[in-house]
């Protein structure tokens, strides 16, 4: 006898209500909740959300050091890069109208400290 999984599906408001009390981090994909396993920049998640073609916008945000990586979808369809690594910048998203300096952005943030064991 074969059994069938049941994948659940949620909506965009239910993942985003899990996601604030998640204790570990997930991407939405169609309906239905991934685990992350690790953000690089060589991770394949970029990759996933390049193929809806009305996501125009990605931000990576290091969570270690002051810096912020871009990537904006051009009228052409091509993926334009820019980072930015100085406290001192200013993120202006082209998806929405919104400006961050990066000062703010990691305010409370001290790259030099760790965890105590």
């Amino acid at each position: 006898m074969q059994t069938q999984t049941l994948k659940n599906i949620y909506s965009p408001e239910e993942y985003l209500a899990l996601e604030e009390k998640a204790e570990y981090k997930s991407e939405y994909r169609d309906g239905e909740i991934v685990p992350m396993t690790g953000v690089t920049t060589n991770h394949n998640k970029f990759f996933y959300y390049r193929s809806i073609p009305e996501f125009k916008e990605y931000i990576l945000v290091d969570q270690t050091t002051s810096h912020v990586m871009q990537h904006n979808k051009t009228p052409e369809g091509k993926w334009l890069l820019t980072e930015y690594e100085s406290v001192d910048a200013f993120l202006q998203l082209q998806s929405v109208n919104f400006q961050i300096n990066l000062n703010e952005l990691s305010e409370g943030v001290n790259f030099g400290e760790t965890e105590e064991e």
